[in-house]
Parts: structure tokens; sequence; C-alpha cells
């Protein structure tokens, strides 16, 4: 069970993934912001060992947002995409097999420009 507790002014998109073959140790994370754009690229990380998994995760605040487009290096996990005024919309992916060394600065597109929106890159070491 996960739960979340928001405020009613908060506007949010919320994503859970399991990966089963993947630690529970974040080997290196980062995020970044983007404004106005219907390109948001994920930040890089580096330092990711041998046989790690890297997750992208984009998310778009704006309320004609209805589809995203994935670069075409990474698998689409899930996608989600909110409504009514200052919607947010979100799309989770992966590197689909292992990585190692440097990985991120992977652009996805949005059929819309948003007012706002965030990117993280998310290493996880291989069990």
């Amino acid at each position: 069970t996960v739960s979340v507790t928001l405020s009613a002014s908060v506007k949010a998109s919320l994503t859970l993934a399991d990966y089963a073959h993947a630690s529970a140790t974040v080997e290196a994370k980062a995020s970044s912001t983007t404004r106005t754009t219907s390109s948001h690229t994920t930040p890089t990380v580096t330092g990711l060992s041998a046989g790690s998994l890297a997750v992208s995760f984009w998310t778009d605040k704006s309320t004609t947002t209805s589809a995203w487009s994935p670069p075409p290096s990474v698998t689409k996990r899930s996608d989600v995409y909110g409504t009514s005024g200052g919607a947010v919309s979100a799309l989770l992916a992966d590197s689909g097999s292992p990585v190692s060394g440097t990985y991120g600065g992977l652009t996805a597109t949005t059929n819309a420009t948003s007012g706002s929106a965030a990117q993280w890159t998310i290493g996880l070491s291989n069990d």
C-alpha cells in the first residue's frame, strides 16, 4: 500500500514502478526543470556501475498535453494525463537493458507547450 497526502492546492501525478532485479540502492540521481517548451531533456548522471538500470521520468504542467513521445532509446513503462486547469502529465521509461558509466540527456516531447516541467534520471544498481 502506498499513501500520499497532499494539500488541496497541489497539482501532481504519481507513478509507482517496481524493478525486480534492482537493489534498493540508488547509485545516482539528478533532476532539472524547464519552462515554456514541448521538449523535455533529462539530466545526465555519471558513475553507474556495470549492470545498472537507468530510469527516466518526465513531468509536464499543461492543460492541453495529451501525448508524450519518448526518445527511441528507452523502453516506455507508463504515461498519465491529468485534466482541468493546471493538469500534470508524466512519462516513465527506462534503459530497457543494463547500462554503465554515464546516462541521461534524453529528450521526450509533448504535443503541447507547457508552462513548467521537471525531469529526473535515476540509476539503480543491479542485485
